[in-house]
């Protein structure tokens, strides 16, 4: 019972991440048209809680338990004992990527406001390829 109560968890995280991603572009695009940096800096932190969703999904479908992945540090901490366990993990680089993009788009475009719009939008798009990875992973564990 417990296994498919998570997998209906990690495919709704994962699911709810590709939304936020996708609302992410669509107010960085309306930001930057409109020259809005407040709009422009929701659209980072969006992106940045679609990556946090994702790693949720990851780490659940990975066998952590939801109290083990609750703050920031819990989940940092978690995919450093995931990449040193399991080498697909490691190869994709994740625990790195979760980092820089927190730094990115979590701290530097949303709170500190410091961001090229180009380089930004890079952001986003390195944001969304980390969830296709987290879902082909999650999909092939699941079959």
């Amino acid at each position: 019972m417990r296994e498919k109560v998570l997998e209906g968890k990690e495919e709704y995280l994962v699911r709810e991440a590709e939304t936020f991603i996708r609302q992410s572009f669509k107010e960085f695009d309306r930001g930057v048209k409109e020259k809005r940096p407040e709009i422009i800096r929701d659209s980072a932190e969006k992106a940045w809680l679609a990556v946090v969703k994702a790693i949720e999904s990851l780490l659940l479908a990975k066998g952590f338990r939801e109290d083990e992945i609750k703050t920031y540090r819990q989940k940092r901490l978690a995919l450093d004992r995931l990449s040193l366990r399991d080498p697909t993990i490691e190869k994709l680089g994740l625990r790195d990527k979760f980092a820089a993009r927190e730094y990115n788009l979590h701290i530097r475009a949303f709170y500190d406001g410091e961001y090229d719009v180009d380089a930004l939008r890079e952001e986003i798009k390195k944001a969304e390829k980390l969830i296709e990875d987290i879902s082909s992973i999650i999909h092939e564990s699941q079959t």
